[in-house]
């Protein structure tokens, strides 16, 4: 039963136990490299929506004060530009304009305003959107007193 040293290193088993284990080793760095790719990218794609989620909230923000200026003052709704200033940790640079052009009728005005910034990559990114001023008169505006 004694197995002398010259038949243990040739038996048919003898290295496998080794090739199994680098092969186990090559498969586990393909799989933490995936991960970390994966990680990566995911962290790509979470801070460009978090910049287009601000960028669109700017956009909405300068829509509702071109209506409240329609309100007030219509003749004075016009066309601009600005920085606005980023929330706390966002360190993107914003670009804010607006064109306001006459519509069909001259009740309302288009304008469309436009945020953009430049992305990681240093690729220029945008965000537009387009909505309907309407110009109201508030000394029209008639207000009713329901007595309580």
């Amino acid at each position: 039963m004694n197995m002398n040293l010259n038949q243990a290193c040739h038996s048919p088993q003898g290295g496998m136990f080794l090739i199994e284990l680098m092969i186990a080793m090559v498969v586990l760095g393909a799989g933490l490299l995936a991960l970390g790719k994966f990680q990566g990218d995911l962290h790509t794609s979470n801070t460009l929506a978090r910049s287009r989620t601000h960028a669109l909230n700017l956009s909405r923000e300068m829509i509702d004060r071109l209506r409240f200026q329609g309100r007030n003052d219509y003749s004075n709704v016009i066309s601009g530009s600005d920085l606005p200033v980023a929330p706390p940790g966002e360190y993107t640079v914003f670009t804010r304009s607006w064109t306001v052009m006459a519509s069909g009728s001259p009740a309302y005005k288009t304008a469309r305003v436009t945020v953009s910034w430049t992305d990681h990559e240093g690729q220029p990114v945008s965000v537009s959107q387009t909505s309907m001023i309407k110009e109201e008169d508030l000394s029209k505006l008639k207000v009713f007193v329901v007595p309580l």
